[in-house]
């Protein structure tokens, strides 16, 4: 079946931002989102200008190929050329990660550079909603609208930081920090996720706070360096608006597996997952990502 053909208009866009060495990545989640997604919308794809003889074929009626150099150029950015990839004796291959250069900051990593594209999402799309969708993702069963926006308001994913974990604790306490809140306004709740869905005004409204606090938004995080996009938005949802624009909650749209210890467990799937989320640097082949991905979708089909 041809997927559903968007207008420049769509109330919902996806927004993936990824790289070269996740390309075949991307291309699997478009397919699985043009063959599960049952409503339009756009796909932004937003890698760096050099990869996009990668991502070109995946370009589409619905589906546009953006240029993080566009998005960041405004902002005073510049990518520092750096290669890829180095081989050492010894040590085999390693990979790096872009390197940006913006002033007052100095270099930024890729990391950071990538929530910051995301909070400028507000730029690239007038979609009404705005889902992140990350480059290992996997959509597995049929999804409508309704599991992102309902009778107006975003599914916002709230769930508890059960793990305690530390670097979770400093992305709450910088969210509070460039929101202008009180540290004692920490709920201890995480935001963070691999399919999330946001409000496109929300979202234009957190800029403005962030940068009514002091230099610009993206100034700002630039030079916090550790920071969550994610965080930031859900504080502000909790913290600074009432609840016109969203449903808070435990929307748990997606199966993850981060590590190789839980590569052969799916003890903990819920019926509620449309997705599958397998990190991608783990260390297995597409072979045997397909294989796992297709026992899990067996597994939900008698939940």
């Amino acid at each position: 079946m041809n997927p559903p053909t968007a207008s420049a208009m769509s109330n919902i866009s996806i927004v993936t931002p990824s790289y070269w060495a996740d390309h075949d990545l991307v291309e699997r989640l478009a397919q699985s989102m043009d063959r599960h997604f049952k409503f339009a919308f756009n796909h932004f794809i937003v890698i760096s200008r050099r990869d996009r003889h990668l991502f070109a074929k995946m370009a589409g009626p619905h589906r546009r190929i953006i240029f993080a150099e566009d998005i960041l150029r405004p902002f005073g950015f510049r990518r520092i050329p750096l290669p890829r990839r180095i081989r050492l004796p010894l040590f085999g291959e390693r990979r790096y990660r872009e390197q940006w250069h913006l002033p007052g900051a100095g270099r930024v990593g890729g990391w950071t550079v990538q929530q910051i594209i995301k909070i400028a999402a507000a730029d690239f799309t007038r979609a009404e909603t705005i889902v992140f969708a990350d480059s290992d993702i996997e959509i597995i069963r049929d999804v409508t609208a309704d599991r992102f926006v309902r009778d107006g308001r975003v599914l916002l994913h709230e769930h508890s930081d059960v793990a305690n974990n530390p670097r979770s604790a400093t992305w709450r306490r910088h969210a509070l920090h460039v929101l202008g809140l009180p540290q004692s306004a920490d709920r201890g709740f995480s935001y963070v996720g691999n399919l999330i869905a946001w409000d496109r005004q929300t979202l234009i409204d957190i800029r403005r706070k962030i940068s009514a606090n002091g230099s610009s938004w993206w100034l700002q995080l630039a030079k916090i360096k550790d920071v969550s996009e994610y965080m930031i938005y859900g504080t502000y949802v909790k913290n600074l608006e009432n609840d016109q624009r969203h449903i808070v909650g435990n929307h748990d749209l997606y199966y993850s597996i981060w590590d190789e210890a839980n590569l052969g467990r799916n003890d903990a799937l819920k019926d509620t997952h449309v997705a599958v989320h397998l990190q991608s640097v783990l260390p297995i082949g597409d072979g045997k990502r397909k294989e796992i991905i297709a026992a899990i979708k067996c597994k939900l089909e008698v939940l």
